[in-house]
């Protein structure tokens, strides 16, 4: 079997050229309902306050850091959760520091020891 390979180029072009562009999303998560099929907004609008008790930082690198935080979530009903951040960031050439990406744990002992001891051991 021959493969002639201006053919199979312009088969590869073709191929991506057939591909549409993804759809973005406007930021409001709708759901379908059993009600004729009809599109709905979400209707759950809880607004969450975010309080840091304490952090540190460690800087690395040539302008990046890792966070350890104590932070508190309140809920509007008065719901409060304790839990732990590992965020990981950057500097901008002002100082302003930026987050990249972040990893929350429950604040419970059990997982905290068992997150320390894999840190250490791995």
């Amino acid at each position: 079997m021959d493969l002639n390979m201006p053919n199979a180029f312009v088969c590869f072009t073709l191929n991506l050229q057939a591909k549409r562009p993804r759809k973005q999303s406007c930021g409001v998560r709708r759901h379908r309902t059993n009600t004729g099929g009809k599109t709905m907004e979400n209707q759950r609008r809880s607004k969450v306050h975010f309080e840091t008790l304490s952090s540190e930082k460690i800087g690395f690198g040539k302008s990046n850091f890792l966070e350890v935080a104590r932070k508190k979530a309140t809920t509007e009903e008065g719901e409060e959760n304790e839990f732990i951040s590992l965020s990981r960031g950057y500097y901008l050439d002002d100082g302003t520091a930026r987050f990249k990406k972040s990893l929350t744990i429950p604040d419970d002992p059990e997982i905290k020891d068992f997150v320390a001891e894999k840190i250490k051991t791995l």
